[in-house]
């Protein structure tokens, strides 16, 4: 580890594990995968949790809307750590690795894209212009790894890390919020559920993947029906949220600033 490195690890700022959960709270505690995995954190002081619970129905919020209320001044001392209720967290140590990471970029995940086509509505997989599943995107581009508990444990290994990455995947994303405020960076609350982080990746333009302990319940390719169903002029229509993402544009061109 670098001198700089070591230096800052002395000075380790507080970890806040933010998340939103359509569970009530006894619901959440006992059965969901975060709920349970935030158990064997709790005997570190410096960590702490902001759970949106019920979020569901009429009262419900989108995650881009939720997580700014974490990127204000009052949250500068923290790295916050994003994460889906459907993750386990296995690292008893996740505070020092999350502080280790942020000594070389201010926002870290585990699995991402280091050049992604960015026509496509995906980090990863890759959609006909019908909307039709396509495939994985250029497997050499590919960083990160994550367990998926509904596949027995199985590892999906992206590729090496660390390494510079341009997409994120959002089940997983922490940041250095004191830089994040510096560069007025924060998530687009128009995408609720689907592209939030895509969206707030081309945001902060350079990201990194780190290696991490966790398990993901959910599958890699789960969420491909609320994906394309049309694309043209550098646009994807979403099913399910009346949001669209444009694909280019200067404010992705503004955000260098992030970069350590």
């Amino acid at each position: 580890m670098c001198r700089r490195a070591k230096r800052q690890l002395l000075n380790m700022k507080d970890i806040l594990i933010v998340a939103a959960t359509r569970m009530a709270q006894s619901e959440f505690e006992m059965s969901s995968k975060l709920g349970v995995s935030l158990r064997q954190l709790a005997f570190d002081p410096q960590m702490s949790t902001s759970i949106v619970f019920e979020n569901d129905g009429k009262n419900v919020r989108g995650l881009g809307t939720i997580y700014n209320t974490f990127l204000t001044p009052a949250y500068a001392r923290y790295v916050v750590l994003f994460v889906h209720d459907d993750v386990y967290i296995h690292d008893t140590f996740v505070r020092y690795r999350l502080n280790e990471a942020i000594t070389r970029f201010d926002v870290v995940g585990l699995a991402g894209n280091k050049s992604p086509d960015l026509s496509q509505p995906s980090w990863a997989l890759k959609f006909n212009e019908d909307g039709t599943y396509a495939g994985w995107q250029d497997k050499v581009n590919l960083s990160g790894a994550v367990a998926h508990t509904a596949d027995g444990g199985a590892v999906s290994f992206f590729g090496e890390m660390p390494a510079d990455c341009e997409l994120l995947d959002g089940l997983f994303l922490a940041v250095n919020t004191e830089k994040l405020l510096q560069a007025n960076v924060k998530f687009d609350p128009q995408f609720q559920f689907h592209f939030y982080d895509l969206d707030f990746c081309r945001a902060c333009r350079q990201t990194r993947t780190f290696p991490r302990n966790v398990a993901h319940s959910g599958h890699p390719c789960e969420c491909r029906n609320f994906w394309l169903t049309t694309m043209a002029g550098g646009k994807i229509a979403v099913q399910g949220e009346m949001a669209v993402i444009t694909l280019a544009g200067p404010r992705y061109l503004a955000s260098q600033s992030l970069a350590l």
